[in-house]
């Protein structure tokens, strides 16, 4: 059975295996050879795509007839705490600037697109399923805290404040993750879509 993986990251977890050969390529132009795979998988990675319909079109070219493509994908933001609770949503909580767009990861949570998308690339039966897991994102409160204070939003968003409030948007991420503190770690509820379709 040949595989396609999205995902570099799913390449490197198969790579060894018997039978199975592995190509790092952009996925909307690659000359794949038509109807050589059996199976396209992708781990929250699809939604990256720079034009989704070619991308899919393409990838339903690499698949035979009744081929089988999988995929998980981000839901809205709004159902994904892990996305609102950082500085930049704490700091649009407290005025200090606007929320930011919902942004790439969440460009495929509106099945009505999707559907058109496979549609469009000769998939049929498409359905999608909720897959909702609870996440572990840190050890602790701190540990996220400084996690997220290092990421290039934050510093971004910290940089145009005055030390007070600074602190004060601190405080507000760090009340934000100690809602979803145990002594297990700091875990959230994350939504997603299993997306499934054959090829036609």
């Amino acid at each position: 059975m040949a595989f396609v993986a999205v995902n570099a990251e799913q390449a490197e977890d198969w790579n060894g295996a018997s039978g199975r050969e592995f190509i790092e390529q952009r996925a909307q132009v690659h000359p794949f050879q038509g109807g050589s795979f059996d199976v396209v998988v992708s781990n929250f990675g699809v939604m990256f795509f720079e034009d989704p319909a070619a991308a899919f079109a393409n990838l339903r070219k690499a698949l035979r007839r009744g081929g089988r493509l999988a995929f998980v994908c981000w839901r809205t933001r709004d159902e994904n705490p892990l996305f609102t609770i950082g500085f930049a949503g704490a700091a649009a909580v407290l005025g200090f600037r606007e929320m930011p767009g919902p942004g790439a990861a969440f460009s495929l949570a509106d099945t009505g697109r999707v559907g058109a998308l496979l549609s469009g690339a000769g998939f049929g039966g498409i359905e999608f399923a909720k897959a909702d897991e609870p996440m572990l994102i840190g050890r602790d409160v701190d540990d996220v805290l400084e996690y997220e204070r290092a990421s290039p939003t934050a510093a971004e968003v910290l940089a145009g404040l005055s030390p007070a409030q600074a602190a004060e948007l601190t405080g507000q991420v760090r009340d934000r993750l100690v809602a979803y503190a145990s002594p297990d770690g700091v875990t959230m509820p994350a939504a997603a879509w299993l997306v499934t379709a054959q090829a036609v």
